[in-house]
């Protein structure tokens, strides 16, 4: 009897793993797609690196380009960007400052995303950047196919 739900309980996990990675690569590559759309629409030489993870924020850092936070100059936002994600998502689990750090990173990353919708879609950026920072897996993928023809 407990085998029977031994198995019954690991094949729910590996089709909920299953489907868990069905969902990311679908909304990574609609996030990628959209990107890249929008990279060639302005004429970035590198638009390719919207398929390649991590590279593709800094193809978006690139086209952000330098922002103002707090009345300080936010320089090589191509560098600060990819690397601002890839700490949300290595440090973000970790122990206590490793929340703080995490929260900073996702601060800059949605501050970053507006400064990027209020470039293509300036009437509607405050919206996106809400709703991108509340469901971020699912929202950032759809609004950037929703201005990839802006």
């Amino acid at each position: 009897m407990s085998s029977l739900w031994t198995s019954t309980i690991t094949r729910l996990g590996a089709l909920t793993i299953v489907f868990q990675m069905i969902y990311y690569i679908a909304f990574y590559i609609i996030f990628c797609y959209g990107l890249y759309t929008i990279a060639l629409r302005r004429g970035e030489k590198n638009a390719i690196l919207a398929w390649i993870p991590f590279a593709n924020f800094y193809l978006l850092g690139n086209m952000i380009g330098n922002f103002s936070i707090v009345n300080k100059e936010m320089k090589n936002v191509e560098i600060l960007l990819p690397l601002a994600v890839l700490i949300y998502y290595v440090i973000g689990g970790s122990l206590f400052i490793g929340y703080i750090i995490a929260a900073i990173c996702l601060l800059f990353i949605v501050y970053a995303l507006y400064t990027f919708y209020d470039q293509v879609q300036p009437e509607r950026a405050m919206f996106y950047t809400i709703i991108s920072a509340i469901l971020p897996t699912v929202a950032i993928p759809i609004v950037f196919l929703l201005i990839k023809d802006k």
